[in-house]
């Protein structure tokens, strides 16, 4: 059995819970640990003990919490070298060397396997990852412009996705943001619009797919509402459970 939650996501931080019977991990840490307990005990969960934190890519909102987290807790920190090296001082410094795991491809935390994959984000090595824990399978990407072809086959037809669905192309045109930073969003190097999420995933999904959460709304340039209708249009036909996470509280407890 594997649970997850997403503890929030957005561009003010970005959080995800992964608990097997043996082993209590993260993926990024975009909040502080005070938080992360207060939106865990939501679902009456505490955090007695953490094992590993895996990195996606080095932007603040997915790493400002770990000096808070390595205050209380010594997790073993998964990072690519080049994600590492991208780090501002104050977090490296207030990680322990002894936590510190650089690597590259595949982790086994006892019988959960979790294999990194690169996406397209404008970070040093961004990455996704696919989590294994027994016969069940998890695709994670939090930010990226787009999915190549070429990964189709690797995360085709797992048991769940944590995937972005980052904004509307009208509400993002429309917001006060400069010009540049529009593109930057829009751009291959970006992230992914509700169309865009929704196009990859009628590739990816297939009779064995349980549930999608869809993460990094745009606060400013996406609604919950603007998705749905998106998704509806694109995902017709694919009956699966569909959770739109947010960025000041947690979703359900989703069990595998």
């Amino acid at each position: 059995m594997i649970e997850i939650i997403v503890l929030g996501s957005g561009s003010k931080g970005n959080c995800t819970y992964y608990q097997t019977p043996a082993h209590t991990f993260m993926v990024d840490c975009g909040f502080s640990t005070r938080d992360i307990r207060s939106r865990l005990a939501q679902h009456q969960k505490e955090l007695p003990t953490l094992d590993a934190i895996f990195i996606t890519h080095e932007h603040s909102d997915h790493v400002v919490g770990l000096p808070s987290i390595y205050k209380f807790y010594k997790p073993k920190l998964f990072i690519t070298a080049k994600t590492y090296q991208g780090l501002a001082p104050y977090i490296k410094q207030a990680i322990p060397l002894e936590c510190l795991m650089v690597y590259e491809d595949q982790v086994a935390l006892d019988d959960t396997l979790i294999t990194t994959f690169h996406v397209s984000h404008d970070a040093n090595e961004p990455v996704g990852f696919i989590i294994e824990h027994g016969t069940k399978r998890i695709v994670h990407t939090a930010d990226t412009g787009y999915v190549p072809r070429s990964l189709f086959d690797m995360l085709r037809g797992a048991d769940g996705y944590v995937f972005e669905s980052n904004y509307d192309p009208e509400l993002l045109l429309d917001t006060d943001r400069p010009f540049t930073l529009k593109q930057r969003i829009i751009g291959n190097t970006g992230h992914l619009s509700n169309e865009q999420s929704a196009l990859v995933l009628r590739e990816l999904i297939t009779e064995k797919t349980q549930f999608v959460v869809f993460v990094h709304l745009s606060q400013e340039a996406n609604t919950e509402k603007h998705a749905i209708q998106t998704h509806d249009q694109f995902l017709q036909g694919t009956v699966i459970k569909r959770i739109y996470s947010r960025q000041d509280e947690p979703t359900e407890v989703i069990t595998l």
